[in-house]
């Protein structure tokens, strides 16, 4: 079972950042650069977690009046585990959308992002995302 959980301290989100940076196996993070967006209202951030630990996060924000997928990651050892876990992650946190439009004071009708790689590219596409532009893809929400 896992629970989602607005990030809304920053112990919470050094935590994680830290999976941020293992999961894309970063040298340093951006950890300032997010709280300032976080606290300017202009980012909010999610946690996936189990009863023991946070095993992934995600970073969302406005790009062309959408919902912007900034990162959607997962601990290692979660990652293509083949239970879909970051697909059901990101599909519950649009759950979540009056409380992500209050935060960031905007409506949202869609949500875009810029895939990182083909296997991901796949997994978006089969959850409703169609490529725009080269590289760019959008989803109603």
């Amino acid at each position: 079972m896992y629970k989602i959980r607005i990030v809304c301290n920053d112990s919470d989100l050094d935590e994680v950042e830290q999976i941020r940076k293992e999961a894309f196996h970063l040298k340093e993070n951006a950890i300032n650069t997010f709280k300032k967006h976080i606290e300017n209202g202009k980012m909010i951030a999610f946690s996936l977690e189990t009863e023991d630990e946070k095993i992934g996060g995600c970073y969302l924000g406005e790009y062309n009046n959408t919902l912007y997928v900034y990162y959607l990651f997962l601990k290692e050892s979660y990652q293509r585990s083949g239970k879909g876990i970051g697909r059901r992650f990101l599909l519950e946190i649009f759950n979540h959308k009056k409380a992500i439009e209050l935060i960031l004071k905007h409506n949202y009708e869609y949500s875009s992002l810029h895939p990182t790689c083909t296997k991901l590219t796949e997994m978006y596409k089969e959850i409703g995302y169609q490529e725009q532009t080269k590289g760019y893809y959008v989803k109603r929400i």
